[in-house]
């Protein structure tokens, strides 16, 4: 059994992956994912109780069939989502989008996921992106609070650089208190198999430790070398 929390940006509900995969709403359980949730007494009870299942499941990423337990779910018009990257999946006509700790694969006739609020104008962050979406919001998870930053990637053309993504909490001073680097969407999205006209959708989640007020940031860089090609900071908060 895995907690969750899904849907969109800043709307999430209470989620369980049960062991057979299926995803299943806990909003008319629990409230939300915090410490009195994760009691053994409550996590007890959530085991014995009957849960709806939501339209998606979640592929068993450790089973051997997992790529082709993926594909049929796609094939039955349901979205998929996934604990980790799964070698091989990603084809065209496939997509993949971050869901909270999840990643969600659906084909590209389905609806992309929901996304955090559009910015009023898109930033050029290279001449092949932009950032189309970008908001931040605290989460509760299994290891406590997080910040989660939720982005939206705008490509506009061929990228031929592969770029990573330093995410970070800086604190009121400009220190770095959190941050994460590494390809996009999980690790799962890296730019080069970015296609000129897709919207990627992307999450961040960021440990909260001491005392704000935070400012999040987030900046692109190349690979190859470390160099920024382009950065974003948005609103602070306490």
């Amino acid at each position: 059994m895995k907690l969750v929390r899904y849907g969109p940006a800043g709307k999430e509900k209470p989620g369980l992956v049960d062991a057979e995969g299926k995803l299943r709403d806990l909003s008319r359980k629990v409230k939300d994912i915090d410490p009195a949730t994760l009691s053994d007494a409550a996590l007890a009870a959530l085991r014995k109780a009957k849960i709806a299942e939501t339209d998606a499941t979640v592929a068993r990423t450790e089973a051997a069939s997992a790529k082709h337990e993926a594909e049929a779910m796609l094939a039955e018009g349901r979205p998929t989502y996934l604990l980790r990257p799964l070698a091989g999946l990603l084809a065209p006509g496939l997509a993949l989008d971050a869901v909270g700790p999840l990643l969600r694969v659906r084909t590209t006739t389905m609806a992309p996921a929901p996304e955090p609020p559009a910015l009023a104008q898109p930033i050029a962050i290279t001449p092949q992106v932009e950032i189309a979406s970008a908001a931040s919001w605290p989460v509760s998870v299994h290891q406590g609070r997080v910040q989660r930053i939720g982005i939206v990637w705008q490509v506009t053309a061929v990228i031929t650089d592969t770029l990573q993504v330093s995410a970070r909490l800086l604190d009121a001073a400009g220190q770095i208190v959190a941050q994460y680097d590494g390809e996009p969407v999980h690790r799962a999205r890296p730019t080069l198999t970015w296609r000129p006209g897709e919207r990627i959708v992307d999450v961040y989640d960021l440990p909260l430790q001491g005392q704000g007020p935070f400012t999040p940031l987030l900046i692109l860089y190349r690979a190859a070398d470390g160099r920024e090609v382009g950065r974003l900071a948005l609103p602070g908060f306490d």
